[in-house]
């Protein structure tokens, strides 16, 4: 079910691309921003994952997925809930947001 509901997060938000369909309790997707090359988007998305491990309570791993970097959040939890799920994407998004902010920044 939490891989549903990740698959689910994935779809609903442009600045997500949902880069395999999910399988057992696996989803990989990754942080789009339209201004990116595939190069800057893997990473943007490397920069990601490693704040998720610094400043949150999740701890995805990456793959690749046809040559691009993928979030990968593995559900084995049996208490992993709807909003648990909810709140990984949330932050990816605020995270993102904010690492692409920093970026135009710079230039």
């Amino acid at each position: 079910r939490a891989r549903r509901d990740a698959h689910r997060g994935a779809r609903r938000d442009r600045h997500l691309e949902l880069l395999a369909e999910p399988t057992l309790s696996i989803c990989c997707f990754r942080y789009r921003a339209d201004t990116r090359t595939e190069t800057e988007l893997d990473a943007l998305n490397h920069a990601l994952v490693q704040r998720l491990h610094a400043e949150t309570r999740f701890v995805p791993s990456t793959t690749r997925v046809g040559g691009r970097l993928a979030i990968r959040p593995c559900y084995i939890n049996p208490r992993t809930s709807e909003a648990d799920v909810d709140e990984l994407v949330q932050t990816v998004l605020a995270l993102g947001d904010d690492l692409t902010q920093a970026a135009r920044s710079e230039r």
